[in-house]
């Protein structure tokens, strides 16, 4: 999507890591693919993804925050999100010392059917980040 005539649309830096319960002490922060859930009903995966607006101009205005994902394997995967609860360094984050979550303060949650590109308004979420930078730890999958 183009922006319209007159506007300046900006995309947010984040970042994002990739974290497991198998190889404990590693964060995959840049990949074709990230994955959540467990592998084997064994290992289980998250993805810990925080919004830097740093490089927004002051006072500026949110539209529209869309967080895409795929589902590639099973018939019909629940996706949720919750917000993390401290900070977290892209890299040193790993299983270990992973920020702490709350589960119950769930931002979004969508059942996503296989083999689907599937978008999730992250819109509010995003604007009260930007709005309370203090309080801007990101979110976990």
């Amino acid at each position: 999507m183009l922006p319209s005539r007159g506007t300046d649309m900006k995309y947010i830096d984040y970042d994002i890591a990739q974290i497991n319960s198998y190889y404990k002490n590693v964060a995959i922060s840049s990949c074709n693919a990230m994955f959540v859930g467990k592998f084997y009903n064994e290992f289980e995966y998250r993805v810990l993804i925080k919004f830097n607006f740093k490089s927004l101009p002051e006072n500026s205005r949110i539209q529209r925050a869309t967080l895409s994902i795929s589902v590639a394997a099973g018939a019909l995967y629940c996706f949720s999100g919750s917000k993390l609860m401290c900070d977290w360094d892209v890299n040193n984050v790993n299983w270990l010392n992973q920020p702490q979550f709350n589960s119950s303060e769930i931002i979004f949650s969508k059942s996503v059917p296989y083999c689907t590109k599937y978008p999730i308004d992250i819109t509010e979420q995003v604007r009260d980040w930007y709005k309370q930078p203090d309080r801007n730890y990101g979110a976990t999958c």
